[in-house]
C-alpha cells in the first residue's frame, strides 16, 4: 500500500467515488475542480477558489499542462498531466484525488527538479497554523499582530471551522494573500480540513468575539492565598497595593472567589451557598467590595455556582424552579462547600425560574452590587448533571446539553457582551462559544510541583485560546518555596502564549524581586494559536522554547524563551528528597523521628546508606491509611499534633486526627476537639483549607477508608496544632489518618509531641512510597544552544537580547549560545540585523517591546531614530538599541524628561523615567563617521 493509501485509511470511513467523466479541459469532483488557464491552474472547492495563478516550472521556465490519462484507483481518483515546453514533451506530473466526509486531498506527485509556485485565498483572514508537528518537535508557537510565523503549513478559517493544509509547500506572506512555493520536493499535499476545532473534543466550537476581550484577563484573585478565609479587610488592603504597584502595569482585574457568600445554618461560616447574603467577613456588603475596586481604576470579579443555592425557604416556596428525580424528590448537588451540604440545582427549561430567580440574582450581581467578570465554578459537574437520565426537567425536549447551555445563555445576555464570564472547575467544554473565558486544567499549588498543571493546561488546550476562548490554566503564584527563577518561568509561560494571567499570592507580603516578575509579565500578550492540535506533554515532550512571533506596524520580531525544565533535571533533583523520604520512613518505622542533619548523615556514609537500602527491602511497605495510638499525659503541659508531606509531589495529603479521647485523672473521657475545659488551642496552622474543628480541609465530614468520624482536627499537611493544658489529664487517644480527599493519593508522616518531646510517629500513604536509595544522577545536559533551523527562522544575521539576563548577546547567524541555569528561562529577542541603528529590546515588559512599543521608524536622510513608547509612572524606561560601526550617536530627546545613556560596544542602553503613565515621544540622532 503507498503513502497515499496509508494516510487516507486511517481518515477515510468512506469515500465518494469520482466520475469518470469529472476531466476534460476541466476536471471537476465532489469537493475539488481544477481548471487550466493556459499555463495556470485554478483550484477550487465547488465554486470556490483556493489557489490560483499556479504554475509548474523547470529550470524557472513556466511549463504548458495537458490532460495524458484519467482513471479510478480504489481509493482515489487519478489524471496524469504532461508538461510541454513549445509543444516539446519535458516532464509529468500525477495528480490523485479522494475525500471523505472531513476531508478532500488532491495529491500531486512529481520530479523534484520541478517548481510548483501559486497564491492562496483562504477566508477574509485566515490564521497561518499548523496542524500537527513530529513527536519530537521542540518549538511551540504562538504569534502575536497580524503576520506570518516560521514553520506554518496551514491555514485556518475561524468561522467555518475549516484548514487547507499546505505539505510540502513553503507559505509567504503578500497583502490579503498567501504564496505558496513548491521545490525539491516528490509530493505535494493539499487537504482541505473540516470541522478541525470540533473533532479535538469541541463539538460546540463556534469563534470567540474578541471586540471587547481583544486579549486574555489580567488580574488577581483571591484562592490560592485565602481561601474561603478571605475578609473584606484583607480584600481593600490587596486591592489598594494591586493599584499602587500592578495596575499601571497591566493588571485589570480583581476577584473575589470562594468565601464571601452566606449559608442557611451560620452566618459566620468561612464558605457556604447562598449567593443572596454574606458571611460576617463581609459585612461592608457586596457593593462595597465592588465599589472599592472601581474606585482604584479596576473592574471587580465575583466568584459563585449560579446554577444551585443551598436555601430551603427559596425552594419550598417556589419548588418547581429546581430539578427533581423522577420519584419527586428534589436534585440535591454536593460540592466542597463547608459541612457538605448539598444545594438545590435550578432548571434552566423553565422559563418562571428564569425570571423570577435566576435573572433577579444574576442582576442584583451584577447590577445592584456591580461586578463585571463572573468566574462560574463547577460547570462539568453541572453539565453532566443534568444528563442524568432520571432528572425531570420542565421541558425535557431541552435536558441534558441544551438545558446547560441555556443556564449559560441566560448569565451571558444578562452580564452583556462587556463584562467577562469564566467557566470553572476543569475544562467544561459544553461552555465553548458562550464563555469568554474558562478554566483549562485543575486547581494548582504554589509551588514547583503544585504548578505543574499549568504547565500541561497550557499546552493541552492552548489550540482553544483566543479562538473559543481565553484560556485559564490557573492562577501563577510567584512566591516561596518558589525560587526567583521558577517565578520567572512559570510566568512567562503564560504571557507569552497569550493566555489568562491572574495572581494569587499575599499580594503586599511580595519581596521586591517578585513583584518585579509580575510587572515585567503583566499584561498578558494578545497572541493566536499557531499549534491548532491538542500537544500532550504525556505524548509529546514538554517543549523546550516558545516561540512568540511578534508583528507590529512598524516592524516584527520573535521572541525566544528556551526553557531548562526536563524530564532528567526533574529526576536529578527529585533523587534526594526520594532518598531523604526513604530514610525518614524507615526511621519513623524505627520510632524515631530523624531530623535534617541525622538524615544526612545517612546518605553521606556508605555503610549506613547501604544499612537503611537493607531495611528498605526488608520492609516491603504496604499502603496504610490510617493508625490508631495512645499516649501517656501524665503531668504534661502541652501537646502538639504535626503532619509533614510524604515527598511523593502531590496536593492531596489530607491528614486528620480523629477520634481524639483525652482522659482526666478522674477518668472523664472528652473529646480533644470540642475544646472542654482546661484545653486551648494556641496554634493551627495547615498548609490549605480551613481549619478543620470536627471536619476535614474542606468543612466536609472526615472519612478514612469509607468510615465517618465526627469528632477531630483537619490538618492538611504540613499542619501543625498546639494545645496548652491548663488542667491534669493521664492519656490521649485517637486516629492518625489519611482523609478521602480528592484523588485517592497522598502521603504523609504524623507525629505527637508531648512537652515537646516525640512519643508517637507514624508513616501513612495510600500508596506504596518506600523506594531505595539511589546515588544522585548525573548533573543532566541543559540547552547550552537553539539554532535557526530548530526555531524556523533563515540562517543570517540576527541580534539577540536575553532579557531576564539583562544581555545583549550579539549577532548571530546559525545558532544562539546560551549559558543557563536549571529550572531557569532565558527570554530572548531575536532581530533581525540591518545595517543602521535599531531598537532591539525594551526593559518594560518580557515581550520586549510588544506592550509598551507604539511606533519606531528610522529615517535614512536624518539618521534618526524615534518612536513612542507607552510608559509606567515612575519606573525607570530603558530602550536597547543596536548600532552597528560606522554610526555614532549625536543626540537624544524623550518629551522634556532627562534622559541617560549607557554605551557597552555594540549597543546603547536609552532611558528615562516619567511621573505619570503616558505615552512618550522620543528620538535618537546619529552621524555616520
Amino acid at each position: 500500500m503507498n503513502d497515499l493509501s496509508l494516510g487516507l485509511v486511517v481518515i477515510v470511513v468512506s469515500f465518494v467515488l469520482f466520475s469518470k467523466n469529472c476531466f476534460a479541459m476541466d476536471f471537476e469532483c465532489d469537493a475539488w475542480k481544477t481548471e487550466l488557464k493556459g499555463k495556470r491552474f485554478e483550484l477550487k472547492i465547488g465554486t470556490r477558489t483556493l489557489v490560483s495563478n499556479l504554475e509548474i516550472l523547470n529550470n524557472d521556465v513556466v511549463l504548458t499542462p495537458k490532460i495524458e490519462s484519467e482513471s479510478d484507483e480504489p481509493l482515489f481518483y487519478q489524471i496524469v498531466v504532461g508538461l510541454y515546453k513549445d509543444e516539446v514533451y519535458v516532464d509529468e506530473v500525477t495528480m490523485r484525488l479522494a475525500e471523505s466526509e472531513t476531508d478532500s486531498l488532491l495529491r500531486i506527485d512529481l520530479n523534484p527538479q520541478l517548481t510548483i509556485r501559486g497564491k492562496v485565498s483562504f477566508g477574509a483572514n485566515p490564521l497561518p497554523c499548523r496542524l500537527s508537528s513530529n513527536d519530537d518537535e521542540s518549538v511551540y508557537q504562538v504569534r502575536s499582530g497580524n503576520g506570518l510565523p516560521p514553520k506554518v503549513d496551514s491555514l485556518f478559517e475561524l468561522n467555518t471551522d475549516t484548514a487547507l493544509e499546505l505539505n510540502g509547500f513553503t507559505l509567504q506572506k503578500s497583502d490579503n494573500d498567501f504564496l505558496i512555493t513548491a521545490k525539491n520536493q516528490e509530493m505535494v499535499r493539499l487537504w482541505l480540513r473540516k470541522d478541525v476545532v470540533k473533532r479535538l473534543g469541541v463539538p460546540e466550537f463556534s469563534p470567540l468575539d474578541r471586540e471587547y476581550f481583544p486579549a486574555a484577563p489580567t488580574g488577581w484573585c483571591s484562592w490560592y492565598s485565602y481561601y474561603q478565609n478571605i475578609t473584606f479587610k484583607e480584600w481593600a488592603r490587596n486591592v489598594l497595593w494591586l493599584k499602587d504597584n500592578l495596575r499601571d502595569y497591566g493588571l485589570e482585574w480583581v476577584q473575589l472567589d470562594d468565601g464571601w457568600q452566606g449559608v442557611n445554618t451560620s452566618p459566620n461560616t468561612s464558605g457556604g451557598r447562598d449567593w443572596f447574603s454574606t458571611n460576617s467577613k463581609f459585612r461592608e456588603g457586596m457593593k462595597q467590595v465592588a465599589d472599592i475596586v472601581r474606585e482604584n481604576g479596576m473592574r471587580p470579579g465575583i466568584w459563585l455556582i449560579p446554577q444551585k443555592i443551598d436555601r430551603d425557604d427559596i425552594y419550598f416556596a417556589n419548588p418547581s424552579y429546581f430539578l427533581h428525580y423522577r420519584k419527586g424528590d428534589p436534585v440535591k448537588h454536593t460540592d466542597w462547600a463547608p459541612e457538605n451540604r448539598a444545594m438545590y440545582v435550578l432548571d434552566p427549561t423553565n422559563p418562571e425560574a428564569i425570571e423570577n430567580y435566576y435573572k433577579p440574582l444574576l442582576e442584583m450581581i451584577i447590577n445592584e452590587w456591580g461586578f463585571d467578570y463572573l468566574k462560574i465554578d463547577d460547570q462539568p459537574r453541572i453539565a453532566a448533571l443534568m444528563n442524568e437520565y432520571n432528572i425531570v426537567f420542565n421541558d425535557p425536549t431541552q435536558k441534558g446539553l441544551p438545558a446547560y447551555r441555556k443556564s449559560l445563555t441566560e448569565i451571558k445576555k444578562i452580564l452583556g457582551a462587556n463584562r467577562y464570564l469564566l467557566g470553572c472547575y476543569g475544562t467544561p467544554l459544553e461552555g465553548v462559544g458562550i464563555m469568554d473565558g474558562s478554566r483549562t486544567g485543575g486547581d494548582m499549588g504554589a509551588s514547583w510541583d503544585g504548578s505543574q498543571i499549568i504547565i500541561e493546561a497550557i499546552f493541552r488546550y492552548g489550540f482553544l485560546n483566543g479562538l473559543g476562548w481565553w484560556c485559564d490554566p490557573d492562577t501563577i503564584c510567584v512566591r516561596d518555596p518558589l525560587t526567583l527563577d521558577e517565578a520567572r518561568l512559570l510566568a512567562s509561560i503564560v504571557t507569552l502564549t497569550g493566555q489568562a494571567f491572574m495572581a494569587s499570592d499575599f499580594m503586599y507580603q511580595l519581596p521586591k524581586d517578585r513583584v518585579d516578575v509580575l510587572r515585567r509579565s503583566m499584561p498578558t500578550l494578545s497572541t493566536y494559536p499557531v499549534e491548532l492540535y491538542r500537544w500532550e506533554v504525556s505524548q509529546k515532550k514538554r517543549p523546550s522554547v516558545i516561540l512568540t512571533s511578534i508583528f507590529k506596524d512598524f516592524g516584527n520580531w520573535n521572541i525566544a524563551a528556551v526553557y531548562q525544565w526536563s524530564e532528567d533535571l526533574e529526576d536529578s533533583r527529585g533523587a534526594k528528597p526520594q532518598n531523604n523520604q526513604s530514610v525518614k520512613i524507615i526511621g519513623l518505622l524505627d520510632g524515631k523521628l530523624l531530623t535534617e542533619d541525622e538524615i544526612e548523615k545517612v546518605l553521606t556514609s556508605k555503610e549506613l546508606s547501604n544499612e537503611y537500602n537493607k531495611k528498605i527491602k526488608e520492609q516491603n511497605l504496604k499502603p496504610k491509611e490510617c493508625e490508631t495510638f495512645r499516649v501517656d499525659l501524665t503531668g504534661a503541659k502541652q501537646i502538639e499534633l504535626i503532619a509533614t508531606n510524604g515527598g511523593d509531589n502531590n496536593l492531596s495529603d489530607w491528614s486528620v486526627w480523629a477520634d481524639l479521647v483525652i482522659t482526666k485523672t478522674d477518668g472523664t473521657k472528652l473529646y480533644l476537639s470540642d475544646i472542654p475545659n482546661g484545653v486551648k488551642i494556641s496554634v493551627y496552622e495547615v498548609s490549605w483549607g480551613i481549619c478543620g474543628y470536627n471536619q476535614g480541609p474542606e468543612g466536609k465530614p472526615i472519612q478514612i477508608e469509607g468510615r465517618s468520624y465526627n469528632k477531630g482536627f483537619g490538618a492538611h499537611a504540613p499542619s501543625r496544632i498546639v494545645i496548652d493544658l491548663e488542667d491534669d489529664f493521664v492519656s490521649l487517644s485517637g486516629v492518625a489518618g489519611l482523609d478521602k480527599g480528592h484523588n485517592g493519593l497522598g502521603s504523609v508522616s504524623m507525629h505527637v509531641l508531648v512537652d515537646g518531646k516525640t512519643v508517637y510517629n507514624t508513616y501513612l500513604s495510600k500508596l506504596e512510597k518506600l523506594r531505595p536509595l539511589v546515588d544522585g544522577p548525573k548533573e543532566p545536559e541543559l540547552i547550552k544552544e537553539v539554532t535557526f533551523t530548530e526555531l524556523g527562522l533563515l540562517e543570517k544575521p540576527y541580534h539577540v537580547f536575553d532579557y531576564w539576563e539583562n544581555e545583549y548577546l550579539g549577532i548571530y547567524d546559525k545558532k544562539i549560545n546560551l549559558s543557563p541555569r536549571p529550572f531557569s528561562v532565558n527570554i530572548l529577542s531575536i532581530v533581525e540585523a540591518k545595517n543602521r541603528p535599531q531598537v532591539i529590546s525594551t526593559n518594560r515588559h518580557i515581550s520586549q517591546g510588544a506592550v509598551d512599543l507604539l511606533d519606531v521608524v528610522f529615517d535614512e536622510a536624518s539618521l534618526r531614530l524615534y518612536g513612542q513608547s507607552l510608559v509606567v509612572s515612575n519606573d525607570p524606561y530603558e530602550i536597547r538599541i543596536a548600532v552597528p560601526k560606522g554610526f555614532s550617536l549625536k543626540s537624544t530627546k524623550a518629551s522634556d524628561l532627562e534622559t541617560t545613556i549607557i554605551k557597552e560596544d555594540s549597543l546603547i542602553r536609552f532611558s528615562f523615567t516619567s511621573p505619570t503613565t503616558e505615552k512618550i515621544m522620543w528620538e535618537l540622532t546619529f552621524v555616520k563617521n
